[in-house]
């Protein structure tokens, strides 16, 4: 399927921009239904019919000319002839390895993506291009060397170079090699390129726009404060300005470092709080309180979360609230799934497939219960219940052994009816244990 999932897609491209969608739906169908269903035998067979008709329709003096829109040129008519011989190459050679592999296995040299960009006319982006090694940026040299530079793929024995579409664009994306982890560009890789310096975007202006994106349908809905400087709009940025203001100063994590505030710290606070108001039915300033909560506090260690929480109460919340009003969850939302959702005070969860189990409740036979819920479980389990309930995001609890790390997650999968598959990493853990591997037939 790694053979023919290219040729297909190369086709269904060349088909449809030659031939009515409408009027081979049909012979589209077909072709399809043997690609998914892996019969290589009838795909092939397709390939090599549907090049024999796009040769005869495209060539000159071939076919039904009149059918050719007349506003093609001679020389897109040539481009066409060279993609449709290409196609009918490919599409012979398709069917020698199918039949090769019919008594074992194919294999074939696949061009990878920065070649299939180099001849379609695709951009490309190499994000964090400093984490590449030595080897791979040498590659790059000649592909940087001015407009018309590319590659010539070696591995597989080529003597001339990729011919380089005229659309092509090359970017790269970089950290300082300030940043942890991190190291410099080459300075012979760098002379390459036309470099642009994006610094951190710090204007409270151009941040308020982006906060109302995100705030503003939900603000008209609810009851603005006469005063716009009140407005949740402008106190979600003094919020994420007095955030970054101590992280420098006065906040430490978990590891007792700074914690690092940026752009998409904000976002995640702003979407979060848009979800708790949208599915968790709450109030709108107590949303966003949380939001911002669950993006810039839970990671902090003690002493500072409880700075951060004062903080983001007198900016946030135009009055504080009880203990019991921030329990106080909001209307039950509408359950997609065939069980209704779960409430872990104050946020509803969705429901799995299973059968909630409260650890927490008392085994009657024993009197004793699997899980005791103290005062720090319940905050580690709220922390946790607001993250599922409002991002998608994945989450990572950090503590030292024997925190209760893995339990918490346990017992919530458990209370919500969800299964929890337990993957225990080492230094031996291997990338077959997350995807799978082949075994011995015993």
């Amino acid at each position: 399927k790694h053979l023919a999932r290219p040729l297909y897609e190369r086709f269904v491209k060349l088909f449809v921009g030659n031939f009515s969608r409408k009027q081979n739906e049909k012979f589209l169908g077909f072709v399809k239904k043997a690609f998914d269903n892996a019969d290589y035998k009838k795909l092939s067979q397709c390939f090599l019919k549907a090049s024999s008709m796009g040769l005869k329709k495209v060539r000159p003096g071939e076919g039904n000319n009149k059918s050719r829109k007349s506003s093609e040129g001679g020389e897109e008519k040539g481009k066409t002839v060279m993609e449709w011989e290409r196609f009918g190459k490919e599409a012979k050679k398709f069917e020698r390895q199918r039949i090769a592999s019919s008594s074992g296995l194919a294999f074939t040299f696949t061009e990878g993506i920065l070649v299939s960009a180099i001849r379609s006319g695709s951009w490309v982006l190499l994000d964090e291009i400093n984490l590449a090694s030595s080897e791979t940026l040498q590659r790059l040299f000649g592909l940087l060397d001015g407009e018309g530079g590319t590659v010539t793929i070696t591995e597989r024995g080529d003597t001339k170079e990729v011919k380089r579409h005229k659309d092509f664009r090359i970017f790269a994306a970089m950290n300082p090699a300030t940043d942890s982890g991190k190291k410099d560009l080459p300075s012979s890789m760098r002379a390459r390129f036309t470099e642009i310096y994006v610094p951190e975007l710090t204007s409270a202006s151009e941040l308020r726009e982006i906060s109302s994106k995100y705030l503003s349908p939900h603000i008209a809905r609810a009851s603005a404060p006469v005063d716009p400087t009140k407005s949740p709009i402008y106190t979600t940025i003094e919020a994420y300005l007095k955030c970054r203001e101590l992280s420098e100063t006065t906040l430490v994590d978990g590891n007792n470092h700074k914690p690092r505030y940026t752009l998409r710290t904000l976002c995640r606070g702003l979407a979060a709080s848009v979800s708790l108001m949208t599915v968790n039915k709450l109030p709108l300033h107590r949303s966003i309180f949380e939001g911002f909560q669950l993006a810039f506090n839970t990671q902090l260690d003690p002493p500072s979360q409880s700075l951060l929480h004062k903080t983001l109460t007198s900016i946030l919340l135009p009055s504080p609230l009880t203990k019991k009003e921030l329990d106080q969850p909001g209307q039950q939302p509408k359950s997609y799934s065939p069980t209704p959702p779960v409430l872990l005070k104050p946020f509803w969860l969705t429901s799995g497939p299973n059968d909630p189990v409260d650890w927490a409740s008392l085994d009657t036979s024993t009197n004793t219960s699997k899980f005791v819920l103290t005062k720090t479980a319940t905050k580690h389990l709220r922390s946790l219940s607001r993250c599922i309930a409002s991002t998608p995001y994945p989450l990572l609890i950090e503590g030292p052994t024997s925190a209760g790390k893995t339990t918490l997650v346990s017992y919530l999968a458990a209370r919500t009816g969800h299964r929890c598959v337990r993957i225990n990493n080492h230094e031996h853990t291997d990338v077959q244990e997350y995807t799978g591997s082949y075994i011995a037939n015993a």
